[in-house]
């Protein structure tokens, strides 16, 4: 393996990690912002409210996602060890 490879894989690796876990980042900043506006509006100030829905909609993305982004990283690892074999 020489070094643009080694760069590919690397490139490859963090393009991988961005894709899986992008859309959990981007669901959780939107409940985030959207339960902030529901609290602003409401003057309702209790901070474990904000929490608590952020923790269900990170474990909704991975109970819905989950399989998506194991097969994405497993195909990663299987790439990148045919690379090192070779």
């Amino acid at each position: 393996m020489n070094e643009a490879q080694a760069f590919g894989l690397i490139r490859s690796g963090l393009q991988t990690g961005l894709w899986v876990i992008g859309p959990t980042l981007l669901a959780i900043t939107a409940a985030g912002l959207v339960t902030s506006i529901i609290q602003a509006l409401t003057q309702i100030q209790e901070q474990t409210v904000g929490f608590v829905v952020k923790v269900a909609v990170t474990l909704a993305c991975l109970w819905l996602m989950g399989p998506w982004m194991l097969h994405r990283m497993a195909d990663h690892l299987r790439i990148v060890l045919e690379a090192i074999a070779v």
